[in-house]
C-alpha cells in the first residue's frame, strides 16, 4: 500500500518584488519552472510581481488607512474628553504625535514616487488630512448633541415615571 504524498504551501518573498508560491511533496520540490517527475504530481505556482511603485503605492494605503483612524480618533477625544482623571487627553497627545510621524512617512512615500514636493504639502493637508479631521470633528459633535438633546427627555421620563 502506497501513502499519499505529504503536502504544503510554503511562501516566499524575494528582494525583486515577487510572490511566489511553492507546493512540495515529499518526493518533488518545484522551484520556479524547473522540477523533476518521478510520479505523477500535481502542484500550484503563484508568481505575483509586484514593481516598486506599486508597493509603494500599497505602502501609503496601508499608511492612509492608519492616518484616518488616529484623526477619527483625535476628533472623538477632543468632543468626548472623558471622566475627570481620564487618560484619554493623554493617549490625545500620543496619537497627535504618531499622525504628525505618518504624515511624515506619507510626504517621503510620496517623493519616492516622484511627485513635485511643491504639491505635497498641499495634497496631504487639503486633500485628506484636513478634511477627514474637521468632517470627523463634525460628525462627533452631531452625535454629542443628539445624545445631549435625549438625556433630558429621558431624565424627564423617569421623574414622570416616579410621580
Amino acid at each position: 500500500r502506497q501513502s499519499s504524498p505529504r503536502k504544503c504551501l510554503v511562501l516566499k518573498h524575494s528582494i525583486s518584488y515577487s510572490l511566489k508560491a511553492e507546493y512540495i511533496t515529499n518526493t518533488h520540490y518545484i522551484v520556479g519552472s524547473t522540477w523533476s517527475l518521478k510520479t505523477p504530481l500535481t502542484f500550484l505556482y503563484l508568481n505575483l510581481l509586484l514593481t516598486q511603485a506599486q508597493n509603494q503605492i500599497i505602502y501609503l494605503m496601508f499608511l492612509n488607512g492608519i492616518l484616518f483612524l488616529g484623526l477619527n480618533f483625535i476628533a472623538y477625544s477632543i468632543v468626548f474628553p472623558g471622566p475627570k482623571g481620564s487618560k484619554r487627553i493623554g493617549y490625545l497627545f500620543i496619537s497627535c504625535g504618531l499622525m504628525a510621524y505618518l504624515a511624515q512617512l506619507m510626504y517621503q512615500g510620496l517623493l519616492a514616487l516622484d511627485y513635485p514636493s511643491s504639491n505635497i504639502n498641499g495634497l496631504l493637508l487639503s486633500g485628506f488630512v484636513a478634511p477627514v479631521f474637521f468632517i470627523s470633528l463634525f460628525y462627533y459633535r452631531i452625535k454629542r448633541n443628539r445624545i445631549e438633546k435625549n438625556e433630558p427627555l429621558a431624565a424627564e421620563k423617569e421623574t414622570d415615571e416616579t410621580h
